[in-house]
């Protein structure tokens, strides 16, 4: 219906081109036709000239098929031709202006329409969202309120489980698009804040975010989410790794020394490589330090 006043324009311009050439055309030929009779010879009047310009309606079909490749321009050109080659000239002109000027308007024209139709269409449809969320947050506020038993602007999760154990009222939780399964679950993930309660705001804004199934593109968010958390996790289970790995050489070495120390107890050549060990073992201690 949006095309409609396009197609109408484009119409009436292609319908006063044809027009215009039509009145000069068979003009021409009614002129052309008298002389022929005053002189009689009528009946050597190309045939052409009475089957495409016979009259003005006959004229206007004729143009019209040219435009619209519904017969070969030729043909009427050789009768024009006959007649007078002014007119066998103006003929190829209003060719080129049907074919490269009035049918690129007109398909300009329609390409601008099109594009108008489909903006307008786009905020239309801006606007039908718009309107639905608007409704969807009237509900939810509705529904907030009748799960806020004591008013206090806020709810907890007894309240919401009370609230959704009436079957009448989580059909009407679920109607918005909310799934009330879990009830534990989806206090958890509409409380944003971990307050263990939730406010209009989160109630709505929430309730929103959960609408419908699951999207692709929150399918992909969580993959990512979880990819980063195990290349996290995979960083910190090496570092710990590493971090066993000194410490337990630290140890081995800790145990060699008390082990060296009771071995060479009492005898006074071992003191001296005891002391040694000692020695060695802050340096090893300082070691574990700066790593």
């Amino acid at each position: 219906l949006s095309s409609m006043r396009t197609l109408m324009c484009s119409m009436l311009i292609l319908t006063f081109v044809i027009f215009f050439f039509g009145v000069v055309f068979v003009q021409g030929v009614t002129e052309y036709r008298q002389d022929r009779f005053g002189q009689g010879t009528s009946d050597l009047i190309h045939p052409g000239i009475l089957e495409f310009f016979g009259n003005l309606p006959v004229t206007f079909f004729a143009l019209f098929l040219v435009a619209s490749d519904g017969v070969s321009w030729y043909s009427p050109w050789k009768a024009l031709w006959e007649v007078d080659e002014l007119y066998g000239v103006l003929y190829v002109v209003y060719i080129a202006m049907v074919l490269f000027g009035v049918m690129n308007v007109v398909t300009s024209v329609f390409v601008e329409s099109a594009i108008m139709s489909a903006q307008h269409y786009k905020d239309l449809i801006i606007q039908e969202k718009m309107h639905e969320k608007e409704i969807a947050m009237s509900h939810m506020k509705q529904v907030f309120r009748q799960i806020d038993f004591d008013g206090s602007g806020e709810i907890t999760a007894t309240e919401m489980e009370e609230f959704l154990m009436d079957p009448a009222l989580r059909r009407y939780v679920e109607a918005l698009g909310i799934s009330a399964e879990n009830t534990r679950l989806l206090f958890r993930l509409l409380d944003r804040d971990g307050s263990k309660k939730i406010d209009i705001d989160e109630f709505c804004e929430g309730c929103l975010r959960l609408q419908g199934e699951a999207k692709s593109f929150d399918v992909h968010t969580m993959i990512y989410t979880i990819r980063s958390y195990l290349t996290k996790w995979s960083e910190f289970t090496s570092y710990v790794e590493e971090r066993f790995e000194t410490l337990e050489q630290y140890m081995m070495t800790q145990a060699y020394d008390v082990a060296t120390d009771h071995e060479w107890d009492g005898d006074g050549n071992g003191l001296e490589q005891n002391g040694s060990n000692r020695e060695e073992t802050p340096s090893l201690q300082s070691d574990m330090n700066g790593k």
